[in-house]
């Protein structure tokens, strides 16, 4: 009953009506919306501009990402190269894999890295061949050279300070070991003006004198002029060696069979080599005791010269 009274009056409240006033007065009172509202309101029509550019923010932030994996994948690309073409240089001593990288990495420092090495193989490969095959150690220095010439005509992005100083300094080293005397000179000359500071200073100094001198030039012609003969060398012919017959030996009876050496190396005969006999420390005593005797009688025998020398000494 209690619940159904409650409901009757909330009904009956609902029922009231204000008074006419009052109406008009409810119906004046606006209520004003907050700057927060205003600003959101405002932005309504922005709505979809805004969702957008988020999303072209997510997009650009992937994109940027895939990209410097990209470059740092690009980017190590040829020191990977370089380090698999090393590799297969020191296991089969073929410069042919450190020169691809000139075709597959133009212009990286890593290639000219690759270059340098591939030239300082070759030219110590070649002077070492020289004295052998004269030719054969011409074309590995002339090859040498091309590479050194490379790694000095890149741009300089692409190498250090260093690099350039070596390569012009083996530049001229290559040229001087060929007979190109005017043109190691030259470039003896621009290295001296340009790395006053290089470890290889006092080298290209070196260099300059040698290349510089005609006693230099002159052996370096005559050495690279000689021919290669295969006849008999000149001169008085050498004597065979003379034919000695050694006397036959009559060896005992008793040491047929014996091939044992002065060096004790049994060289398979049934030989047995006799031991010192070794006496026993019973018969050693024995010998001791048989020999003292003796000694005394030795010493007082000796006793008068003594005697007799201090009285002729007084």
């Amino acid at each position: 009953m209690s619940k159904i009274k409650t409901e009757d009056k909330k009904n009956n409240r609902r029922d009231i009506e204000l008074p006419p006033n009052v109406k008009g007065q409810a119906s004046e009172v606006e209520i004003e919306p907050s700057e927060a509202e205003k600003m959101l309101e405002a932005s309504r029509p922005y709505w979809g501009h805004l969702a957008l550019g988020v999303l072209t923010l997510l997009l650009g932030y992937v994109l940027l990402n895939l990209f410097t994996q990209n470059s740092a994948t690009v980017a190590a690309g040829p020191w990977k190269q370089l380090d698999l073409s090393t590799n297969q240089f020191r296991i089969n001593q073929n410069v042919d894999s450190l020169k691809q990288m000139e075709n597959d990495f133009p212009n990286e420092k890593a290639t000219n890295f690759a270059l340098q090495l591939a030239g300082d193989y070759e030219l110590n490969r070649g002077l070492q061949q020289m004295v052998l095959d004269r030719e054969g150690g011409m074309k590995l220095v002339k090859r040498a050279k091309e590479s050194f010439q490379k790694v000095y005509d890149a741009p300089s992005t692409t190498k250090t300070v260093m690099q350039q100083r070596r390569a012009l300094f083996n530049v001229a080293y290559a040229a001087e070991s060929l007979g190109e005397f005017e043109e190691a000179k030259a470039l003896y000359s621009k290295y001296i003006e340009e790395a006053p500071d290089s470890l290889l200073y006092r080298d290209a100094e070196r260099g300059l004198a040698r290349v510089s001198s005609p006693e230099f030039i002159a052996l370096f012609n005559e050495f690279k002029n000689h021919s290669a003969f295969d006849e008999e060398a000149p001169g008085a012919a050498v004597e065979d060696a003379p034919n000695i017959e050694f006397p036959e030996i009559d060896i005992p009876k008793d040491m047929e069979g014996a091939t044992e050496t002065k060096d004790g190396a049994d060289t398979g005969g049934d030989f047995e080599a006799v031991k010192p006999e070794v006496k026993s420390v019973d018969e050693m005593a024995e010998v001791k005791e048989a020999t003292e005797p003796m000694e005394d009688a030795e010493g007082k025998a000796d006793e008068p010269e003594g005697d007799e020398a201090a009285k002729s000494a007084e």
